[in-house]
């Protein structure tokens, strides 16, 4: 079952300027039970919220449970890497082809930049 998760923190980093959100885990507090795989975060209500949307693996999900979230580190650095990549990509293009060379926008994903 598809669902949108909307919480008011979350250790996700949220869609924005390119890169996409973290993916991982929602799991119930009392262990096993709840389950939802987290495909995409998104920033809502001014940055205030964030929705998780996903794929509920096991158990159900009312408003107002609590939940634990788990980020997937392994594609988080993959991300990371390519995300200061692009930004020492866009400094030696700089100084090579001048200053009025700017980024004009840039999708960072953990296979690509």
């Amino acid at each position: 079952c598809r669902v949108e998760v909307v919480l008011d923190a979350t250790p996700f980093y949220a869609e924005s300027g390119g890169q996409v959100g973290d993916r991982g885990l929602l799991q119930g507090p009392q262990g096993p039970g709840l389950l939802v795989m987290v495909e995409d975060v998104k920033k809502a209500a001014g940055g205030r919220l964030f929705v998780h949307s996903g794929e509920v693996q096991a158990g159900r999900l009312a408003v107002g449970d609590m939940v634990s979230a788990v980020v997937d580190e392994a594609l988080r650095r993959q991300v990371r890497a390519h995300h200061t990549a692009t930004h020492l990509l866009q400094s030696a293009l700089r100084r090579v082809l001048g200053p009025d060379t700017c980024q004009q926008g840039s999708l960072v994903d953990g296979q690509r930049l």
